[in-house]
């Protein structure tokens, strides 16, 4: 996990199976390249249509 960063690039590899990102930090202006199998956007709200509830082992999906 990566805090104060933001992705200013995002781009899916087939071949290599993984993601292509560009990072700046945002206080110093840096930039960097990684690369992820998986990244999650951890800005604010689960989701902009639905929030997800976890009961048991099952996800459901409300409505807001």
């Amino acid at each position: 996990m990566q805090l104060n960063s933001k992705i200013t690039e995002a781009n899916w590899n087939n071949d290599d199976g993984c993601w292509n990102l560009t990072i700046r930090n945002p206080k110093t202006g840096a930039m960097r390249k990684d690369w992820a199998h998986v990244f999650i956007n951890g800005t604010g709200e689960i989701g902009s249509r639905y929030l997800a509830i976890m009961e048991a082992d099952d996800v459901h999906r409300h409505p807001e």
